[in-house]
């Protein structure tokens, strides 16, 4: 919750272009999650 609070503030800060970077953290985030129960179940 931390990162998107983070990418929110950053959001904010850079206004429009900032919207990519949210959107690329989302991103990164369900990667992520997607491969974490992969990486523990192996």
């Amino acid at each position: 919750m931390a990162g998107i609070g983070l990418a929110i503030l950053t959001m904010g800060i850079l206004g429009e272009s900032g919207l990519d970077i949210f959107l690329l953290i989302i991103t990164v985030l369900v990667i992520a999650y997607s491969f974490v129960p992969t990486v523990l179940n192996s």
